[in-house]
Order: C-alpha cells, then sequence, then structure tokens
C-alpha cells in the first residue's frame, strides 16, 4: 500500500472513530460504521507506521494515536451484535451497573430491562476481547520487528 492511500485511510478511520465515540453507550460499535474493512485500515496503519518511522518522524504522539486506533479495531462488530449491545447499555444505564459487572443476570432480567440474549452480550464483548489482545500482540510484533519502541 502507498503511503498516500495509507493516510487517506487512515484520515477517514479517525473521523469515523471521532463520529462513534460521541454516540456515548458501550464502546461496541458497528462494523458499517468503518469507512473500509477491518483488514485494509489495519494495513493503513501498519504503513503509516513503518513509514514514519523508516522517515524518522514518527512522534510520540502520532504513534500512539496509530496504535490505539489499531487497538480499537477490536470494538467494530456485526451490527446485529453491536445494537444488542447498546440497547444493553441504556439498559444497564438505568441500573446503574456496567456491562462488565458480573452480576446475576436472571435477577435483573426479572425486571424486564434486558433482552433473553443475555449471554450472547457476553459473548460479544469477550469475542471484542479476545480480538483486542491478537491485535496487542500484532502490534507487539509490528514494534519489535521495525524497532517501533
Amino acid at each position: 500500500m502507498y503511503i498516500k492511500e495509507a493516510i487517506e485511510i487512515v484520515d477517514k478511520y479517525g473521523a469515523c472513530l471521532e463520529s462513534v465515540s460521541k454516540s456515548g453507550g458501550y464502546p461496541i460499535y458497528p462494523i458499517s460504521a468503518l469507512p473500509y474493512p477491518k483488514e485494509k485500515i489495519k494495513a493503513a496503519l501498519r504503513t503509516c507506521l513503518i513509514y514514519s518511522a523508516s522517515n524518522r518522524t514518527l512522534t510520540k504522539q502520532y504513534k500512539g494515536h496509530l496504535e490505539v486506533g489499531y487497538l480499537l479495531i477490536a470494538d467494530f462488530v456485526n451490527d446485529e451484535d453491536a445494537n444488542l449491545i447498546q440497547e444493553w447499555s441504556k439498559a444497564l444505564k438505568q441500573t446503574r451497573l456496567k456491562l462488565a459487572d458480573k452480576v446475576d443476570i436472571s435477577e435483573l432480567n426479572k425486571s424486564g430491562l434486558f433482552a433473553k440474549d443475555w449471554k450472547r452480550a457476553y459473548e460479544i464483548i469477550d469475542l471484542a476481547a479476545k480480538e483486542g489482545e491478537t491485535l496487542q500482540m500484532e502490534l507487539k510484533d509490528l514494534r519489535a520487528e521495525f524497532s517501533l519502541e
């Protein structure tokens, strides 16, 4: 990928992150909000990191933005799953709990606030967390391969 294309992709992805972060709720977003497929965004972020490092223009701040953007890709899931998480986030707000809290959902479900798919909500969050761990390992490997520390 050429750097010009990578910068364009990263800029559009940055605008996307800014937009979805304003939506509130649990930070799981619909994949349809992404301007490009995940793999293309990851490639663009890697290209910008490597290019900037090789030209000695990689500042600590720019590196941080690119790396955080790389990790946030995990927060984009299929639209149906993202909608379920947002519904849960709104319902949990009413109870002042957080989705990460381990609570007896069956008791809360009696209140009628929650969808029957509460197990799926936890699965979605676990899958996003696992993808985040994979992305962290990819970044670690990239840092080592191209001396980006």
